[in-house]
Order: C-alpha cells, then structure tokens, then sequence
C-alpha cells in the first residue's frame, strides 16, 4: 500500500497536551477524535555508518526512513508492518508492507532482531546493508476532520531505547515534549494553511534522529 501526503509538525511541553486537545476541537478543522489512544512502537533501520539518519541532519532535500512498526507492547510485534518513508521537504510517500511472518516474534531475543534483519535486506533494500538502530514507543491520540480530509495526531510519553549488534539495551531516553502533527492529501495544502490558527512556527522534528543524537529529556533505568 502507497501513500503520498503532506506533514507537519509542531513540539510543545508535555504539560500543554489537554489545551493541545481543546484547540484540535475548537479549531476551523472541527477535529474529533477518531480512534482510542493507544501506543505506538517502531524498530527503525539504518546503515552502521547512519547514513539515513545524517541525510536528516544535513538537510537533504529527500530523505528516508525504514521502520517496521506495531502497536501495543513494545517488546512483542503484533501485526508488524514495515514502513518505507521518503520525503521531499513536507511531501512524504510512504510504502507498507505487512510482515506476517514475524508475527508475536519476541524482539527482546537478539537473534531474533538480527533474523528480521536479513529478511529485510534480503527483500527491501537494494542498497546499504541495514541494521537495527533504534527502538521508539510513545502514546498516540488521534483526530480527523470532517470527511476524513485532515488528521491530526498529538504524541506523548515518548521514549527511546538504543539497540546495538541486534541487543535493545536497558537504558530509555524520554522526551520531555509531545508532538502534533497535521497529515492530509497534497490537494488540501492551500486550505490547511489558510486555515490554520497555530501560531507557533513550524520544526524540523524526528523521532528516530532524537533518539539517536538526544534532545532535552531524561535518562531512566
């Protein structure tokens, strides 16, 4: 499945999330909620010289993500999806790829990890040998418009966890921010920022290059 969308984010204190939540509602977008809240956890790959990751942090115009990803416990997948992620400035095309034979696989077992990352090499990646570099869990709140048109997504308790020669160490690294962000069809680009009452500016923010190279935020054990 292939999707091509615009996104856009903004970082606010994690303190700020319930008037994140009114302003949703109140906004021109008249935003519901339209799913349960829930956690989201994603291994993400990458050369072992990080070259995605650096693309990010050079500002290359297009860059790329690979990630699988699932929801619920960060340590079992559960109906795990491999994600593709190109994007060209705030256009992003996104490829999926369900991945069924790895089903209720325990990612905690490293031989297991380094398993996933054969299949993918072997399947997906045309390029540099990948590894798995990072694992990132946080919890999700969604919206939508009317229409189904414009979602919005508002990310929380986010935390990070390293992962070295296919081991996820113990350490996690938790942002002390939470995330909005808008996701919609290239075709509503005009409305949405015509419409849109956020004042602050919009960032440059990755999940997968924090966990990486730390933003503020604290270590727990």
């Amino acid at each position: 499945m292939k999707e091509i969308r615009f996104e856009r984010k903004w970082i606010f204190d994690n303190q700020l999330f319930n008037q994140l939540e009114i302003k949703l509602r109140r906004s021109k977008f008249n935003f519901v909620k339209s799913f349960n809240e829930r956690f989201v956890n994603s291994i993400y790959f990458d050369s072992n010289k990080l070259s995605l990751a650096q693309e990010n942090l050079d500002g290359v115009y297009r860059k790329k993500k690979i990630r699988i990803r699932w929801y619920g416990d960060s340590l079992i997948l559960k109906k795990p999806v491999l994600e593709i992620k190109k994007k060209i400035g705030f256009i992003v095309d996104k490829s999926k790829h369900p991945l069924d034979k790895f089903e209720s696989l325990d990612i905690s077992n490293s031989s297991n990890l380094n398993m996933i990352s054969d299949y993918l090499n072997n399947n997906f990646n045309s390029n540099n040998k990948i590894y798995p570099t990072s694992l990132i869990s946080y919890l999700r709140n969604y919206f939508v418009s009317p229409h189904n048109q414009i979602r919005a997504t508002i990310d929380r308790k986010v935390a990070s966890r390293k992962i070295y020669f296919d081991q996820i160490l113990n350490k996690k690294f938790i942002m002390n921010s939470c995330i909005l962000e808008f996701k919609y069809p290239t075709i509503q680009d005009s409305y949405v920022r015509k419409n849109l009452n956020i004042s602050l500016r919009l960032v440059k923010n990755s999940k997968y290059i924090n966990s990486i190279f730390k933003q503020p935020g604290r270590y727990i054990y």
